[in-house]
């Protein structure tokens, strides 16, 4: 059985005194201008990226999730990283969202994006599209299911980056 749907039962609760965006607040945010929409949701592992990306392709709020992730799920739902395949699994998620913004869909793509060049590929994919980018910073800590070592979650906690942009909507 999956861990997703009890971790979607603890999702949008308080923890810590965080209450994580909902799907409404992330709908208030897209601009209506016709355009697509890249939904950039960006947080540390366990922080409840995939459950609100794929809530928000439940409700329709987006056509298209797509994450680094998904390229070690098998098809029987197991989870299994491969490092040496990463930078090909951004790659990707990098052309599946190119193709949902070109194909005029809105596309939500849920990875760490720790660092701001890894935004920075992101936002010419949306320029590139003539799409909207909005962007989603998840902060909970909802448990790390995919055994990242803390050693690594210190480091990406500590290269963690705020990005601030006046032209870019953002949540969280």
């Amino acid at each position: 059985m999956s861990i997703v749907p009890k971790l979607a039962s603890m999702f949008n609760k308080t923890v810590d005194g965080y209450t994580p965006p909902t799907v409404d607040d992330v709908d208030a945010i897209i601009p209506k201008n016709g355009k697509p929409t890249l939904i950039l949701v960006r947080g540390l592992p366990g922080s409840g990226k995939s459950t609100l990306a794929k809530k928000l392709v439940e409700a329709g709020v987006a056509s298209v999730h797509c994450e680094a992730d998904q390229s070690f799920v098998d098809n029987d739902g197991n989870y299994s990283f491969v490092p040496s395949l990463l930078p090909e699994a951004h790659k990707s998620c990098q052309l599946k969202t190119e193709t949902g913004l070109t194909g005029n869909k809105n596309v939500v793509v849920s990875n760490t994006t720790v660092k701001f060049w890894e935004f920075d590929n992101y936002q010419a994919i949306a320029s590139k599209a003539n799409a909207n980018i909005v962007l989603v910073n998840m902060r909970g800590n909802y448990g790390n299911i995919h055994g990242v070592p803390e050693d690594k979650l210190l480091r990406m906690k500590e290269d963690w980056v705020e990005i601030r942009k006046p032209s870019i909507p953002q949540i969280g």
